[in-house]
């Protein structure tokens, strides 16, 4: 059970997020992760009336990267966070928020990865810029149809 979590990084100049903070104790390179989150980050797995079912709209919890599967034409991702955790009062933990869709089905799948460790951030980052660079090419015929 996550007993504490951050999905912002905390203003501490307001004390927004500093006690959230001193319980979680995180790491300086957890800490930062969060600042590359996007300005809306409120939702996840089971907070937005996520199904349970086993279809493919349902939530997905992964252990590790390791066990993300590849972007392709069926498996687009759309936004994601990163959030900071413990479970039970433990060792914080680094763990991201992604939204994937399946355009053919219409579906929408929220998938988190427990826990991401610092020296995994690189092969993250691929994968975000691949999810970026694939969402940009879909809509870059746009402006040149546009002039």
């Amino acid at each position: 059970m996550r007993t504490i979590i951050m999905r912002e990084y905390p203003n501490l100049e307001v004390d927004y997020g500093k006690e959230e903070l001193e319980k979680l104790n995180p790491k300086a390179w957890q800490l930062n992760q969060l600042r590359l989150n996007p300005d809306y980050c409120s939702w996840g797995n089971y907070e937005d009336y996520m199904s349970s079912n086993s279809q493919w709209g349902c939530p997905i919890e992964l252990d590790s990267f390791d066990e993300a599967w590849g972007l392709n034409d069926l498996n687009e991702m759309v936004n994601f966070y990163f959030e900071i955790y413990n479970e039970n009062g433990g060792e914080c933990k680094l763990g991201i928020q992604m939204w994937f869709i399946h355009p053919r089905k219409g579906s929408s799948r929220g998938v988190i990865i427990k826990e991401i460790k610092e020296s995994e951030l690189p092969d993250v980052y691929s994968y975000l810029i691949e999810a970026r660079n694939r969402n940009f090419d879909r809509f870059s015929k746009i402006e040149q149809e546009v002039k």
